[in-house]
């Protein structure tokens, strides 16, 4: 029989899923195998994820649920959208700047980070492009996928960080690696501060 997880983590996006995976096997290690006690969902878009923590806190099948969604152009924005919406748990006025964890009435946590650091705009693709590894020749491929972008490119603005990000791991040792073999080839820093705040985020919430 499966041990059901202890931690159930919904985000956006399949992108934002597969690298949270990744990330918390590659940072926490033995304090939380993600395979064997964390259930990573994604929900689609905001709209739907606004709708899972109500829904599930009645659910017996888990500790700890973690939201991880991105800040876009406005997190204040996003934050009052969340705290409009998310009424098993009072969210504060403004989110914790190393993420905010709540107690549900049930007595299990909720944990809230908004990508990238709980206080500026951005992404996923914000976050990651912070932890970028700056070993030699990491930060001339970033100058060069960052200068190469036409302005005539098909996507919109706000894309752009995508773009950056795609374009330099796309001239990594393994062209356009997967987050798991990104990983594992050091094109990001797991030692940077604010990787080491997500991670520990995921430690005081379970």
């Amino acid at each position: 029989m499966n041990t059901p997880p202890r931690l159930r983590v919904y985000v956006e996006g399949y992108d934002d899923a597969h690298f949270l995976r990744h990330f918390l096997i590659a940072t926490l290690k033995r304090d939380l195998p993600v395979n064997e006690k964390a259930g990573i969902s994604w929900a689609g878009d905001f709209s739907r994820l606004l709708r899972i923590p109500n829904a599930v806190q009645v659910q017996t099948d888990f500790e700890r649920l973690a939201i991880i969604v991105d800040a876009n152009a406005d997190p204040a924005k996003r934050w009052e959208q969340l705290r409009a919406e998310v009424t098993c748990a009072p969210l504060p006025e403004d989110p914790e700047e190393d993420g905010t964890i709540l107690a549900f009435p049930t007595g299990r946590n909720i944990g809230i980070w908004i990508m990238p650091d709980n206080s500026e705009p951005g992404s996923l693709e914000s976050f990651l492009s912070t932890i970028r590894s700056t070993e030699d020749p990491q930060p001339e491929l970033w100058d060069k996928a960052s200068q190469c972008i036409p302005a005539n490119a098909l996507f919109a603005s706000k894309d752009r960080p995508k773009a950056e990000l795609h374009t330099w791991l796309a001239w990594q040792k393994e062209p356009g690696p997967s987050f798991k073999v990104a990983f594992g080839i050091g094109c990001f820093d797991l030692s940077h501060p604010l990787a080491q705040r997500l991670a520990d985020f995921f430690r005081r919430l379970c």
